[in-house]
């Protein structure tokens, strides 16, 4: 699909109710891979917007991660590059040449998070995903836009990155960097522009009453991912999130 990036890690996935475990270990990574973006000719313009934006979002949340390094972080932006460049044109009008782009995306996005997992718009999306029935990449895409505008905005009392809050600054500026985006005053606006440009909507449609599902979405979210995140989301930062794509 161009999107999990699955081929390039050590993880897999189990369910238990609506709660997400990742299995890890050594012996799911192959030895050799073949990428061949023929198989993602039949995609639907959906499925290849849910499915490249969760390969966005992976790169992204490994560059930040609290256990990023120098060549993580090097995949990650190579990610980042090809699918800025590349999705908008595999959803709209695919083309070999896209398709292929996306395609090597996806599994460098892959090698990044295989060496730092995934962080808090991961961490929320497999609620999201489970009770709402959210495409899992679409899920994420969610609220990557506050993540990203919280992370620009960081105060040092709830920093949890080890290497100090200049670091963490000058990762954010390359981000920020690569996709163009000036001032943190223009983060939502990008997301919501390049959601819209490839067809996902950027607010969930519900029935239920939005204190009921943000309760149930907020219990459920994977404390695991969100130990990787670079700075502590409490309940109030958790919930002003949920509210805002609720």
């Amino acid at each position: 699909t161009s999107g999990s990036g699955s081929e390039s890690t050590h993880f897999a996935v189990v369910y238990k109710g609506i709660k997400k475990y990742s299995v890890a270990h050594e012996s799911l990574l192959p030895d050799y891979v073949i990428l061949d973006p023929e198989l993602t000719y039949s995609l639907s313009p959906y499925q290849t917007a849910v499915s490249g934006i969760d390969a966005f979002c992976q790169a992204i949340e490994s560059f930040w991660s609290i256990s990023s390094t120098e060549l993580s972080r090097k995949k990650s932006l190579e990610s980042i590059g090809l699918i800025i460049n590349s999705l908008k044109e595999s959803v709209q009008r695919p083309t070999k040449s896209s398709r292929y782009k996306m395609c090597k995306a996806s599994n460098l996005a892959g090698q990044a998070i295989n060496y730092t997992k995934t962080t808090a718009p991961h961490a929320f999306s497999y609620p999201i995903t489970k009770l709402l029935h959210i495409p899992h990449g679409h899920a994420v895409a969610l609220t990557m836009p506050y993540f990203f505008e919280l992370h620009a905005k960081l105060k040092s009392d709830i920093l949890r990155e080890p290497r100090g809050m200049v670091f963490f600054k000058e990762r954010m500026i390359e981000l920020m960097n690569i996709m163009n985006i000036s001032s943190y005053i223009n983060i939502k606006p990008f997301f919501f522009k390049f959601m819209n440009s490839i067809g996902l909507e950027t607010k969930i449609p519900i029935k239920e009453t939005d204190t009921t599902i943000l309760n149930k979405i907020y219990k459920n979210i994977n404390l695991e991912r969100l130990e990787n995140n670079p700075i502590r989301i409490d309940e109030k930062i958790a919930k002003d999130i949920l509210k805002e794509i609720l």
